[in-house]
């Protein structure tokens, strides 16, 4: 279990910096295997 919640941080670290770069939220998703709205709740933060 720990393993997969290191790659969820991994994979939201990862999303944070393709929000900064301006990437579109559907190929976030497709590459982080994020779900849309994780991804939307990311941007916020930023």
């Amino acid at each position: 279990m720990g393993l997969l919640h290191s790659e969820e941080n991994e994979n939201e670290e990862l999303a944070k910096e393709m929000l900064t770069l301006g990437l579109d939220i559907e190929q976030i998703c497709q590459i982080t295997k994020l779900s849309k709205e994780e991804v939307e709740k990311l941007a916020e933060e930023i």
